[in-house]
């Protein structure tokens, strides 16, 4: 029996609720907004976005967490804070890294997460760009309740492969679908006769007890329900500004590295904004990651873009209709992290 036998025998059916955040929704933000991304996401079809408000039907969610990869401003987010935990991890160590869920975990060695569904396009990109080389051990999900999830994260890979088309120092992603475990990223004989002293090995105790600690203490805590009510105080929409964490990974990766810049700004977007322009300031009300900011009089709006999530409510919500977005050019790399100049007034009247 495998160490992830063993701890599938121990907890029924692992997974995690979806929280829903309004305060962050672009439904909840602006009635009007048309963003469905969530629902169009959802292959089991148990999400229902509403006019303000998005519905979950508890018992058709499988817990891939799909939709939360989607959302562009983690108005739903996974109750399971593995993800949020991985960042940090990530972040802070050296060489490749490999994740998994509970199924295909080998030697405890891995970073679990609750499902790699919940993985979107800027999750895949930081990791890799932080650590070089990502691998994502998806051998057991075709015969999981959530079988797509390896279409899913090909579909994001794709899209990354064509961001990142003709750029230097791409890192190494691989999707690995079959049980035999990845190759190393470098081959040496010492590495590989180890390799196959673990495949036939027994996963060791303190393998079997750290990975039996860590997915017993979120199950314990996890049930499927729909989706939470809000607090009170997340009714003061207005003045609530969150940036996603995913984009706090992809700052961590550019600062770490400059030859990234490119590759960083190939995944990012920038506004312009149109002579039309009232300077009515409810784009910086509306702006759910605070990417866009003016000064107390309201004389010039700035813009940051890698604070920019790119939901585009601002667009979306705009009565003068002067905003435009469009990927970030490549001139702008070099100030990606910092506010620059959307438009002033004294230079519109002139």
């Amino acid at each position: 029996m495998t160490l992830a036998d063993r701890l599938l025998a121990r907890i029924a059916r692992p997974g995690t609720t979806v929280d829903f955040t309004g305060a962050r929704c672009l439904r909840r933000r602006f009635i009007r907004s048309g963003c469905d991304l969530c629902a169009r996401a959802c292959r089991p079809q148990a999400i229902y976005p509403g006019e303000g408000e998005v519905r979950l039907e508890s018992g058709r969610c499988t817990g891939c967490l799909v939709c939360t990869a989607v959302c562009p401003t983690e108005a739903l987010t996974g109750r399971d804070s593995r993800l949020a935990k991985a960042g940090p991890k990530i972040a802070t160590g050296d060489g490749e890294v490999v994740l998994c869920c509970e199924k295909s975990l080998r030697h405890g060695t891995e970073i679990i997460l609750p499902c790699l569904g919940a993985l979107s396009r800027d999750h895949l990109a930081a990791y890799a760009l932080l650590r070089g080389r990502l691998t994502l051990l998806l051998y057991p999900c075709r015969e999981c309740h959530s079988p797509w999830v390896p279409d899913v994260l090909q579909e994001q890979l794709d899209e990354l492969h064509q961001q990142w088309q003709g750029l230097d120092h791409q890192p190494v992603i691989h999707l690995h679908l079959e049980a035999k475990p990845p190759a190393p990223a470098h081959p040496d004989p010492v590495s590989d006769q180890r390799r196959n002293t673990d495949q036939e090995r027994a996963p060791g105790r303190r393998d079997f007890f750290r990975a039996f600690k860590e997915v017993s203490f979120h199950a314990a805590a996890e049930t499927w329900t729909t989706l939470r009510e809000e607090e009170q105080q997340e009714e003061q929409w207005a003045a609530s500004k969150h940036l996603p964490g995913r984009l706090r990974l992809l700052q961590q990766a550019g600062e770490r590295n400059a030859d990234h810049t490119p590759l960083l700004t190939a995944l990012l977007v920038e506004l312009t904004v149109g002579p039309e322009c009232t300077f009515c300031g409810a784009c910086i009300g509306l702006c759910p990651s605070g990417a866009i900011s003016g000064d107390d009089d309201l004389q010039r709006l700035d813009f940051i873009p890698l604070s920019c999530s790119a939901c585009g409510l601002c667009r979306e919500f705009c009565p003068a209709r002067a905003i435009s977005i469009k990927p970030l050019s490549p001139g702008g790399a070099a100030d990606a992290g910092e506010k620059r100049l959307l438009r002033e007034r004294a230079a519109a009247q002139e």
